[in-house]
């Protein structure tokens, strides 16, 4: 990704005639400092080349030491200053030594350390060129260096083939890399399933599980007969209210059972559910409502003031008209529901300083939901899956799917208990929970309370770590603390691509020498490419953008086309494919697993939220009192993600300005 790139290059220190017969060590290196223009074309780029390297002989007596001592580069002691990389063209005459009686030739001496990080040497002989790599091990291995040699050969015969070829556009990869890549690593197609949206499936396993518990919360406890009931029975209502197939249907509830009734009432209805979280602030709850076009909201009489008086904004107040809804069908009403129908739409921040809202269908619900099971088998494991997730992430609604289809149950914590280990660990062992899908930053603060109690691990059966990056350390303890029949996966996604992209299940071995967990391989029926800023794939071990393809790509942004065509683009790989651009950086480990190397933008992940600090950004350059603001983000000891805004008001009332500053952003910052 780099376009200012500085190479090491030698000089002999013999350019005067009467020099070349002196005895002793004149060699300099010369620095080569060259702005790659990538839509220059390869001839173009070579004449400036050339341009450089006779303006840098020109001066090639300056000792190099002289040079860094001039420019005063950082200095790190683990690598030499202005360059690490030196190409190195051995062209002076190769007299052949001649004694009488003796036959001479050359003798290959050992080279025992090397003196840059990558060093290119190449030899005219014999009417060919020929070239040596030497490089250091403590940074690269043997095979990458054959990967970059080949490279190389492919480069070069590209850019001899069609010099006036943009450098952007040269080829890079080998014919057995590109089908590894794009084709290998991808090859993920599995039979769709039986067809059946996940509310109809939900049905199916109520008729066979009536009697079974399907939710677990502090308010209350239900089968998955009474869920259902209880579901159907607001699908009514909200038929009755004109919701169905193509609506959005809000839903601001408080965290309880009220959360999977009203997800399940919303699909049952035909139509696709808005969470609006009542913690939000009120103008950014107005601006969903708003931006979304929902004029039903189901929710319960306490956050009926949290939400904007508008004309032709219906409220269902399920407090207020619980008895009269209890009254209605406990049957499935009518609709004409259809995969490509939306069922969700999740709104998350953006970095233009407004939140966009993430357009899910069910197809890709049923996509996800088969991935699952394919890779987790939840059929069998029949889970009982703790929900610490907000309604407002697509992970509350991951782990509704993960548990009630395959005759589970969804324990849903209440707010007090998210981010307490203590209440976690006791609503565990309360409930019998076996999932759980946890960020790294809680899961160590669980762990770190089980060390203190001095009890064994909770007899999980499936942890599912994702949202920030997980440290090899971390995952190591775990590891050795968990069940022998615990399923451990650190999983990557985005709302974008549904959920979950990637699932790796660490082991010891796969973990040596690593630093963080990597994200592994794409789920059934995914795929996943890592481009390069001009959308070239990127060969295994080079940085690239993650851009993910398959069926769990979300048809878009509600009400953004212009967003939407930014993001979402037809895949050139794949004919009738599309693929999401999630903004992520990562690399192709040789395995064919991904190792995830942070964002290419300034999103930042919060206990899995995402936030853009252009949101934040945005909050305190609108605010008429703000006169200046710094925003800090950071990792902290325990590998948390942490951000903080520290703000200077002024003016008359800016008591008042800074109290409403601060609840804003406290929604923005979870």
């Amino acid at each position: 990704g780099q376009e200012d790139i500085a190479v090491g290059t030698s000089s002999a220190g013999r350019g005067h005639e009467e020099l070349e017969q002196l005895v002793g060590f004149l060699v300099n290196t010369v620095v080569l400092r060259t702005q790659v223009d990538p839509e220059l074309t390869f001839g173009e780029l070579l004449g400036r080349v050339k341009d450089t390297v006779l303006d840098a002989f020109a001066h090639e007596d300056v000792p190099f030491d002289k040079l860094v001592e001039a420019v005063q580069p950082e200095r790190d002691p683990s690598r030499t200053a202005l360059v690490q990389a030196m190409v190195v063209l051995q062209n002076a005459p190769a007299d052949t030594l001649a004694l009488p009686g003796a036959t001479v030739s050359p003798y290959p001496l050992d080279r025992d350390a090397s003196l840059f990080d990558v060093t290119f040497e190449f030899e005219e002989r014999d009417g060919r060129l020929h070239g040596l790599v030497e490089y250091s091990t403590e940074l690269f291995d043997a095979r990458t260096i054959a990967r970059l040699t080949d490279h190389l050969g492919v480069l070069l015969a590209g850019a001899i083939a069609d010099p006036d070829r943009p450098v952007a556009a040269l080829p890079l990869l080998t014919d057995g890399e590109r089908r590894q890549v794009a084709l290998d690593w991808n090859a993920t197609a599995r039979p769709a399933g039986d067809g059946a949206l996940v509310h109809e499936r939900l049905a199916a396993q109520a008729a066979r599980t009536p009697d079974a518990v399907a939710v677990i919360a502090e308010d209350a406890t239900l089968t998955h007969r009474e869920l259902d009931e209880r579901a159907n029975r607001l699908a009514h209502h909200l038929v009755s209210l004109g919701a169905g197939p193509g609506s959005l249907v809000g839903l601001s509830v408080e965290r309880g059972s009220a959360m999977a009734v009203g997800v399940l009432g919303i699909l049952r209805a035909g139509a696709a559910y808005v969470p609006l979280d009542p913690g939000f602030p009120a103008d950014r709850l107005a601006y969903m409502l708003a931006d979304s076009g929902a004029r039903i909201v189901v929710g319960h009489s306490a956050v009926r003031d949290r939400l904007p008086a508008g004309d032709g904004l219906r409220i269902v107040d399920l407090d207020a008209e619980g008895e009269a809804i209890g009254r209605l069908p406990a049957t499935p009403p009518r609709t004409a529901v259809t995969a490509g129908d939306l069922a969700y739409v999740i709104y998350t921040s953006g970095s233009t300083g407004e939140p966009k809202g993430v357009a899910v269908e069910h197809r890709n619900v049923r996509h996800i939901l088969t991935a699952w099971d394919e890779r987790y088998g939840l059929t069998e494991l029949k889970l009982r899956f703790l929900s610490v997730s907000s309604l407002s992430v697509d992970l509350f609604f991951a782990d509704l799917i993960r548990s009630l289809p395959f005759g589970g149950a969804l324990v849903i914590a209440s707010k007090d208990v998210t981010t307490e280990p203590s209440a976690l660990l006791d609503l565990v062992a309360r409930t019998g929970a076996t999932g759980l899908e946890i960020v790294p930053s809680l899961l160590n603060a669980v762990f770190q309370e089980v060390e203190r109690r001095g009890k064994a691990f909770p007899p999980l059966r499936l942890i599912s770590v994702g949202s920030e990056a997980w440290r090899v350390e971390d995952c190591r303890a775990l590891l050795r603390r968990i069940r022998h029949d615990c399923i451990v996966v650190n999983a990557y996604g985005g709302t974008e691509a549904t959920v979950d992209s990637t699932v790796f299940a660490p082991t010891e071995e796969s973990l040596r020498g690593r630093v963080y967990v990597p994200i592994g391989r794409p789920l059934p029926n995914t795929r996943v490419y890592v481009l390069d800023a001009h959308r070239n794939l990127v060969p295994p071990g080079v940085p690239g953008e993650i851009w993910i393809g398959g069926d769990g790509v979300a048809r878009g942004y509600h009400g953004r086309a212009e967003l939407t065509a930014e993001r979402f683009v037809d895949s050139p790989f794949v004919p009738g494919d599309r693929l999401y651009r999630i903004g992520d950086r990562a690399r192709w480990l040789a395995s064919g697993d991904l190792e995830f190397l942070g964002r290419a933008d300034d999103q930042v992940k919060i206990r899995g939220f995402r936030i853009e600090l252009g949101e934040v950004e945005s909050a305190l350059l609108t605010h008429p009192d703000v006169r200046n603001a710094v925003v800090l983000a950071w990792q902290d000891d325990t590998g948390r993600r942490r951000l903080a805004a520290y703000v200077v008001t002024g003016g008359a009332d800016a008591g008042a300005g800074t109290s409403d500053l601060r609840a804003h952003l406290s929604g923005l910052l979870p």
